[in-house]
């Protein structure tokens, strides 16, 4: 049967159904979230590659970064981080807000204790950080998804980024993705 434009559009919406509109397993829903962690945690450390052979980039991860990188290497890791978080709470059947969904301090706080001692034990022998400085590297990167996607609305905005970044990103990937 031909359809013409228009009915071809009235029959889009049942090909693209939403995922939570489709029942599926905790178990899919895991490995959804963790093939696409991994997708994005990939193009995160091409973009951290190419960053670190531009000579922009020197490994102390609080330098400004080039604008052609900065924001794509940015939003990559605060969303891979995030799915990481997201797959480590759904595992452990730990209900979080929605809303506050890219937050990473908020979905950092509710892991289970023993996963974010191990976490935070690791960030900080990383970045040779204290509590306080912990909280305050962790508190200045919680919304980093939206700060940096949303960059080109805040032209002047200082593409710099706390020290605790790039490790928070590598240690939250690792972790799920076991690298």
């Amino acid at each position: 049967m031909d359809f013409t434009p228009y009915e071809r559009m009235r029959h889009i919406p049942a090909l693209f159904v939403p995922l939570y509109a489709v029942s599926i397993t905790q178990f899919e829903q895991t490995s959804l979230i963790l093939q696409e962690c991994q997708a994005f945690y990939a193009v995160f450390l091409q973009l951290e590659k190419q960053l670190k052979n531009s000579g922009f980039h020197n490994d102390k991860h609080d330098e400004n970064l080039p604008p052609l990188l900065s924001v794509p290497y940015m939003v990559n890791g605060a969303f891979a981080s995030e799915l990481a978080l997201k797959y480590m709470l759904i595992s452990s059947n730990v209900t979080f807000n929605m809303k506050k969904g890219h937050d990473l301090a908020y979905l950092f706080q509710l892991l289970p204790q023993t996963q974010k001692n191990i976490l935070t034990a690791s960030i900080k022998k990383d970045c040779n950080l204290n509590d306080a400085i912990f909280q305050d590297g962790l508190n200045s990167i919680a919304d980093t998804f939206n700060k940096q996607r949303y960059q080109f609305s805040n032209y002047n905005q200082d593409l710099s980024t706390h020290i605790m970044f790039a490790p928070f990103v590598h240690t939250m990937c690792k972790f799920v993705l076991e690298i």
